[in-house]
């Protein structure tokens, strides 16, 4: 039984005692990040301003489109609004751009980043980005 190992084995005494040091440095390796660094900090600000970016576009938005008639408008006589406020639909259109490029960049960073098992995929700034991209595309299909 001896002389059928040795015969099949592919690797020397030598290589196997190489591997098992190689891995046990491995395994005793220090993590020298003491914390968040530069680009990790940039991504947390990256995704927050992004969301922030767009929950004002939801506001500007909310401004931008045209008023309906209510019994207030009927009673003191005064015309709503017809027409989207085109200069706030455009600035909405342009945040939700900026909210794509932040998570885009923030995308690019995280792969960056990702050479330990304690680094995380950040899928919030994946949502934003996918959010921003549907409000972009609904922005301009339906410019009435």
């Amino acid at each position: 039984m001896g002389d059928f190992t040795k015969e099949t084995s592919q690797f020397s005494e030598r290589d196997l005692v190489s591997v098992l040091t190689q891995a046990q440095i491995q395994l005793n390796r220090k993590n020298r990040r003491k914390g968040p660094d530069f680009w990790l900090r940039t991504l947390s600000v990256l995704t927050v301003a992004g969301w922030f970016l767009l929950f004002v576009s939801f506001v500007l938005f909310d401004l931008a489109r045209p008023e309906t008639e209510t019994l207030f408008h009927h009673i003191m006589g005064v015309l709503p609004q017809k027409g989207w406020n085109e200069r706030l639909r455009n600035a909405v259109f342009y945040l939700v751009i900026g909210c794509q490029g932040a998570s885009m960049i923030g995308v690019w960073v995280n792969g960056r980043r990702m050479r330990r098992k304690s680094d995380k995929y950040r899928w919030s700034i994946m949502g934003l980005g996918i959010t921003s991209s549907l409000i972009a595309l609904l922005i301009m299909f339906f410019n009435k």
